[in-house]
């Protein structure tokens, strides 16, 4: 059940996530073994999307059933868990570094998580109107 596949920035590698097996993959140079990501998440995240830093040194989670967005550090495989307001189902890249949509487009709720060194920060932007005439 692969919830997410992406290519990591600066480098020739990809992220492959499965939300059933709760397991995070890389496939480094494109090979074809998969090779495990750290101690994948310990039942911390259940992945709905995948992301990485513009430097490509970390893959962002995106853990909406745990309403949190999860590091890994590609070098360490050191994870680190970010509680957020919001149930982050998609990280999709913004035209800023390292900044990234928590939330569908679609869904009229907007939600951004900031990729800091000091410490991401998680901000709601908007919600759609209706207006009826």
């Amino acid at each position: 059940d692969i919830s997410a596949l992406v290519f990591v920035a600066q480098s020739h590698d990809s992220v492959i996530c499965d939300r059933s097996l709760n397991t995070i993959s890389f496939l480094r140079d494109s090979t074809a073994t998969p090779v495990a990501l750290g101690p994948a998440t310990n039942d911390r995240c259940q992945p709905e999307s995948a992301t990485s830093t513009a430097d490509g040194k970390t893959i962002l989670l995106a853990c909406p059933a745990q309403r949190a967005v999860l590091s890994v550090d590609r070098a360490s495989g050191i994870t680190h868990l970010y509680n957020v307001n919001s149930s982050p189902s998609v990280l999709v890249r913004l035209g800023m570094r390292d900044v990234f949509l928590m939330s569908p487009p679609e869904s009229g709720t907007y939600w951004l998580f900031d990729w800091q060194a000091e410490g991401p920060v998680a901000s709601f932007i908007a919600a759609a109107r209706t207006v009826s005439q």
